[in-house]
């Protein structure tokens, strides 16, 4: 089942011009996640390969892994539901076979050496925005779209947005083509349009499953920055701490339990440079207080953390 803006997305990114031509030779469909981004690209892959006679149609990823386990292995699911559909393909572990036209369906790697030059009816790039090294940015090159298939051929990207500065294909393109003054005229959705390049870069749940529940759980669990990519589809930094002040503040407690004669464990670090706040106490103030533990009955735990503590006494101040 397709959505409003799914099936409006579709239908401008699949437009033919007067002259029965293909509008986009590239087309950018990115979605935040869990919007079946792969699921939509299969299909397309599909439908063009069963009306394409003799059609060369390639899903490429960062590994091999990567090319069968996402677009391809839809493919392969909806012809497995579908045993009418399924009956006029033949498999091999990696490629599919429409017997009717002659078209094949095959998923591979980045290997700019060994899939250049193939003359593609469509090449579909599965999470770009992980694409971010030098044999990527070959490969894109490399699969370029021929002249000889103009207007019949097409490139489409599914992804959402990566780290800045580390997506050397995929970020230039969101630069270039989500601009104010490139956006569709006459629709409400997020969609793009430069030269012959189509993009729909939606930020906002649109489908069902996509509740406020499950958004609160995933924001409880995953760094800011990772759910605003993934769940926001924007682009975000790679370098943020682990622990965040805000975990930190909810460990704080006023006063602790009373504690009794019960087994307590104490964690401690230290380090030779100031990297933490000044008004933190001190290794030797909590040292003072360990001893102070030993002598209320706390001899094992405490004893412990004191001589791990003695092994480095530069460290130490009392």
């Amino acid at each position: 089942m397709l959505f409003t803006h799914q099936i409006a997305a579709l239908n401008e990114a699949l437009s033919v011009d007067d002259n029965g031509l293909l509008k986009y030779d590239l087309v950018l469909w990115s979605d935040i996640k869990k919007s079946a981004k792969s699921t939509i690209a299969g299909a397309v892959v599909l439908w063009r390969c069963v009306h394409t006679k003799k059609g060369k149609f390639r899903i490429v990823a960062n590994d091999l892994k990567q090319a069968a386990s996402r677009v391809f292995e839809a493919i392969t699911m909806c012809l497995a539901l579908n045993p009418r559909l399924g009956k006029q393909f033949t498999a091999t572990k990696y490629m599919l076979t429409h017997i009717p036209t002659g078209s094949t369906i095959e998923a591979v790697p980045v290997d700019p050496k060994g899939e250049a030059g193939g003359g593609d009816d469509m090449v579909e790039f599965t999470e770009l925005h992980s694409a971010d090294n030098e044999a990527a940015r070959k490969m894109w090159t490399e699969t370029t779209l021929s002249p000889l298939k103009f207007g019949k051929s097409q490139r489409w990207v599914d992804t959402y947005a990566g780290f800045s500065g580390e997506s050397p294909i995929l970020e230039p393109m969101y630069q270039d083509l989500v601009q104010p003054q490139n956006c569709l005229p006459d629709t409400e959705y997020p969609f793009y349009v430069s030269g012959r390049s189509f993009c729909m870069w939606n930020t906002t749940p649109r489908l069902p499953w996509q509740t406020e529940i499950y958004y609160a759980s995933e924001a409880r669990t995953l760094l800011p920055n990772e759910y605003r990519r993934v769940h926001k589809n924007e682009w975000t930094s790679s370098v943020q701490s682990f622990i965040q002040i805000e975990w930190w503040d909810a460990c704080k407690v006023d006063k602790l339990p009373e504690l009794g004669n019960n087994e307590i464990v104490v964690s401690m670090d230290a380090a030779v440079a100031m990297t933490v706040s000044p008004s933190w106490p001190s290794v030797g103030t909590v040292i003072k207080r360990l001893y102070a533990m030993l002598a209320s009955g706390y001899h094992t735990t405490a004893s412990c953390s004191i001589a791990v503590l003695m092994q480095s006494p530069a460290l130490i101040t009392i």
